[in-house]
Order: C-alpha cells, then structure tokens, then sequence
C-alpha cells in the first residue's frame, strides 16, 4: 500500500470549523451576556440559538451556584485572565441539570491588555455523570447496609452505649 500525500494543508478556517461542527460553544461579552452561542450548545441545554441571545450567564447555572459569592469570584478570576476547566452542572431550558466538561478561555483585546469576553468550550457529560452518581450511590448504599443493622433482623449494633455507674 501506497500513502500519497494531500496537497491541501490544515489551516485554522478547517480548524475552527471542525470544533464548531463537534463541540458546544457559547461566548459572554464583558457583561456577561450571551454574545454567540452555536446550534450544538443551544440543542445540549434545549434553547433555540434565538433564546440564547443576549440571555445572563446566571440563568444557565443552578441558583445555589449563581447565588453564591464564589459566582462572582469565578467571573472576577475570567475577567483578571484566568482561564477555568471542570465538569460542571447547569440548568436546562426546562430546569433539568446538565453536566459539562468545560473550559472558559477569557478572549483579550487585539493589545492584549482587556478581556472582551469569555468563550466556553463544551462537551455534554451527562449521561456519563448520571452513570458515575447512581454508581455511588450503590457502593454509599451497600455500605451503609454493611453497617447498619437490617430492620427486619432485630439486631442491635456491637457498639451501643450505656450510662455507667460510679
């Protein structure tokens, strides 16, 4: 077999249009605000792209989060340059969580001085989370069954206390 080589060459148009045809994408201005949205992150948290448009980043995360002082350290940290990557969980269009693996990149100004914005980059993990959590929650239950007395059994534990007399 013969391997003959290509004479069309990667560039970064082939590039970017390969991550926005495979991975979710959303980009916040300096208001946080959705600026961009692709049809991939869109469908993962059921919006239409419309719907998106201009919507605060809080009402994609869960209250406890978007409530909390670390949400303004998050976005402080962005705006100072840091990027973030985690597994995170937000909320659906129809409240239900949806779990990300993601990376927020904070996009500077052409002098590299600003952030202008923040793009997110992510890929639905939710069934694979889903699968992860009920698994804990079998190994926390066997457990906990080993430790525990059954009802049914009558039995007390081994270690029980009592007053003891002077």
């Amino acid at each position: 077999m013969q391997l003959h080589s290509s004479t069309t060459h990667v560039t970064d148009t082939h590039v970017v249009r390969a991550i926005e045809n495979n991975l979710a994408i959303i980009r916040f201005d300096e208001h946080r605000r959705v600026a961009y949205v692709n049809e991939i992150f869109a469908k993962t948290m059921g919006y239409e792209v419309k719907e998106l448009m201009g919507r605060p980043h809080r009402d994609l995360c869960l209250p406890e989060f978007a409530n909390s002082p670390q949400y303004d350290l998050f976005w402080r940290k962005l705006m100072q340059g840091l990027s973030y990557h985690d597994k995170i969980e937000r909320r659906a269009a129809d409240g239900h969580s949806v779990w990300l693996e993601a990376t927020y990149m904070p996009i500077f100004d052409d002098a590299h001085q600003n952030v202008i914005g923040v793009s997110k980059i992510a890929a639905d993990i939710t069934s694979r989370q889903q699968d992860v959590l009920h698994t804990w929650r079998i190994i926390f239950k066997r457990r906990l069954n080993t430790y525990l007395p059954s009802p049914k059994s009558g039995n007390k534990t081994e270690n029980t206390y009592s007053k003891t007399s002077n």
